[in-house]
């Protein structure tokens, strides 16, 4: 799987997934999204609640942790495959 500009792309870029697997390759476009922007509501909105996080929010943090650790074992366990040479 390979994405183009997963990280830091503009907020008009709508990112290409390439799926590919033995011989056969899926594409699928994401929509846009400012990711910069997202990360710095969802910071100020963290900073805020500061102490108060409710059940809700605390979900969320658990959530990402789970998505980052998962991301991480992914690159742990993923194999290059080159396709078409």
């Amino acid at each position: 799987m390979t994405v183009d500009r997963a990280f830091t792309p503009p907020p008009t870029h709508e990112p290409v997934v390439l799926l590919e697997e033995q011989g056969h390759q899926e594409r699928f476009t994401l929509p846009a999204a400012g990711q910069l922007g997202t990360c710095l509501t969802s910071f100020a909105a963290a900073v805020r609640a500061e102490g108060a996080a409710s059940a809700r929010e605390a979900d969320h943090r658990h959530d990402a942790v789970a998505a980052m650790e998962l991301a991480d074992e992914i690159r742990r366990k993923a194999v290059r495959v080159t396709v078409g040479q």
